[in-house]
């Protein structure tokens, strides 16, 4: 049985171990996945490490909830590299039954940018569709202005812009009321994107220099963000041939992108302008080694759909020097993009019928307001008798409550009366040996003797039956009594010894106060079973002494210790611990105190009180 429970601890323990483990590995991905959110708009090469260290511990404990969120931010951080975006969204498929309306928006989402950047329409659309409609189960706003942000580029890349404005400035608006500035300033920056598409400068400028100032406080000056804005600044300014402005916002976009950002998608759109101004100024060696050199990274990033385009640029500097060349190349740009546009327009109508069904829902759902409105006047019916119900339960439980306390106040005065009851135990005792006493006195002709001792006796009596009748008394009158006890211990015994009582004067003046009694048995057990008749340099000390709010009572004897004082006598010293444990617990539980006592042996026997003053 013992081998049994062992191991059941050892198992119980090894349990509880490997918990903690968990939960600290746990508390890991946790920390790294918001370290990676703090350092990704500086160093993103180093986000993905610290995500992909947090997904690895993530999957070693089976934490499905790490492994989602370190894949889908991965997945987001990696979206102009879309199949390795697209790895990472594969990688969690068999979690999705487990993942939260919010990561499931978020897998959708990326998987449709995803199939955008690699030109799959319908692909695309079908996941934003999919997203969109657990947002709107979800009820959440934010989760539908997040879907709203993702159609709005869609429909930007399809060059429907005043439907992508409509999609963004919703967005914005919910962002707003939400204070979420990290989506609102995306939100102003694809707000100053699209007119800049539209060519409205003002409004375009208004927003880019927006997102200047909130990049900064969101992010801290000089951060990665701001290199993007700065950029779609500069093309601004360039649309509109402002080259001065132009120049000097794409050289702040090319300052920020230092260390890993220079191998980024922002560098291949910082370069890839370079390239189109100077070929529009009529610098074409310039702008080819710019292309090249955009292209160069783009081909390193497998950024695609910028190797897509600056191939097409490339090789337009070279068809340009054969115009028959040219002539069959525009040729094939027309009927792709023949062929394209068909296919957009299917995507299109798809939206639009989407939000025409939004538009609907909406009615619909004000519909169901008017039915809310009339459930709810039922619903407060309902609620004044469910109201009457739990009044009449609560007076109920008001009633069975002051019977239990009824019950608690008679158990704690059947607890004083067995307290009082113990202590009155303690006195015929002593009482029945000091009449023998007396007797032998008289009985031997020790008249004066008699005398001395019946006066001690009288004294001693009468401080017990005093204190009998209190629950505490004061600690003067307690070292006064002990003090006669002791004394008239001295007299009646056969075994000769001294004693020294030890209290601070300080003490006897500051109300302390403490049950009457406790310590006389023990004065009684180390006078008559402690010290032998022959020696005579038996010692009692007993001392009082404040230990913080504890008031600490010693008795010690130099006699036979603890262990041969109980084979001595067995029974005396039982019921002597016996009575003083069952009157400590009868004092803990009236007055909630924790009055505890210690027997130990140190050449002789040491007994010691703790009782507390507070």
């Amino acid at each position: 049985m013992k081998h049994a429970f062992l191991l059941l601890l050892i198992i119980t323990c090894f349990h509880g171990f490997s918990f903690a483990q968990e939960a600290s590995k746990r508390k890991q991905v946790d920390d790294l996945m918001i370290l990676a959110d703090s350092i990704f708009p500086i160093n993103q090469e180093r986000t993905f490490r610290i995500l992909e260290k947090a997904d690895s511990i993530a999957r070693s404990i089976n934490y499905s909830n790490g492994v989602l969120g370190a894949n889908l931010y991965l997945a987001s951080a990696k979206k102009y590299k879309p199949l390795e975006s697209r790895k990472h969204l594969k990688d969690i498929e068999p979690l999705l039954k487990v993942a939260s309306e919010e990561q499931k928006i978020d897998y959708y989402l990326y998987m449709g940018f995803s199939h955008s950047r690699l030109g799959d329409k319908t692909k695309a659309l079908e996941h934003y569709l999919k997203a969109d409609s657990i947002a709107e189960i979800s009820g959440s706003q934010q989760h539908v202005a997040r879907v709203n942000d993702y159609i709005a580029s869609f429909y930007f890349n399809d060059e429907a812009l005043e439907k992508a404005l409509e999609y963004i400035r919703e967005s914005l608006a919910t962002y707003e009321r939400s204070n979420l500035e990290y989506s609102a300033l995306n939100a102003r920056l694809n707000l100053g994107v699209i007119y800049e598409k539209l060519n409205q400068k003002d409004s375009a400028l208004f927003y880019l220099n927006q997102c200047i100032s909130e990049s900064n406080k969101v992010y801290g000056k000089g951060n990665v963000f701001a290199s993007y804005i700065y950029y779609e600044i500069a093309k601004v300014h360039f649309t509109n041939s402002d080259y001065p402005p132009f120049l000097k916002n794409l050289k702040n976009a090319q300052e920020l992108l230092t260390g890993e950002a220079e191998k980024s998608i922002d560098a291949v759109l910082v370069n890839e302008l370079y390239g189109d101004y100077y070929l529009k100024i009529g610098n074409t060696e310039k702008g080819l080694e710019f292309y090249q050199k955009a292209y160069s990274i783009a081909d390193e990033g497998q950024f695609y759909e910028s190797q897509l385009i600056l191939s097409k640029k490339i090789s337009e500097y070279f068809l340009a020097k054969n115009p028959i060349a040219l002539t069959y190349f525009k040729n094939y740009i027309d009927l792709k993009d023949s062929i394209e546009t068909k296919e957009k327009e299917v995507l299109k109508e798809q939206l639009v019928v989407q939000y025409e069904v939004r538009e609907k829902d909406k009615q619909n759902d004000l519909l169901k307001q008017d039915i809310r409105i009339k459930e709810e006047e039922i619903s407060r019916r309902n609620i004044i008798l469910v109201a009457a119900i739990l009044l009449s339960l609560f007076a109920i439980l008001i009633v069975f409550l002051l019977y239990k306390r009824k019950q608690q106040k008679a158990k704690f005065q059947y607890l004083e009366v067995e307290q009082k009851l113990l202590r009155t135990q303690m006195n015929p005792h002593f009482i029945f040996n000091s009449l023998n006493s007396i007797q032998n006195y008289l009985l031997n002709n020790e008249t004066e003797k008699s005398v001395i001792y019946l006066s001690k006796f009288a004294k001693l009596i009468r401080g017990i039956l005093e204190s009998s009748r209190e629950e505490f008394i004061e600690l003067d009158d307690e070292v006064e009594l002990m003090k006669i006890y002791l004394e008239y211990q001295k007299m009646q015994s056969d075994r000769l010894f001294d004693y020294s009582v030890e209290c601070d004067e300080s003490l006897l003046e500051e109300g302390i106060k403490l049950p009457p009694l406790l310590i006389q048995p023990f004065i009684e057990n180390a006078v008559k079973h402690a010290f032998s008749k022959s020696d005579e340099n038996n010692k009692i000390a007993l001392s009082y002494t404040l230990s913080g709010d504890n008031l600490l009572v010693t008795i010690k004897d130099n006699g036979k210790g603890i262990d041969n004082n109980v084979r001595v006598n067995n029974a005396h010293q039982s019921y002597a611990i016996q009575i003083t444990k069952e009157r400590i617990q009868n004092i803990n539980a009236i007055f909630k105190r924790k009055v505890a006592f210690d027997i130990s042996s140190e050449k002789g026997t040491k007994v010691t009180f703790s009782i507390p003053q507070s």
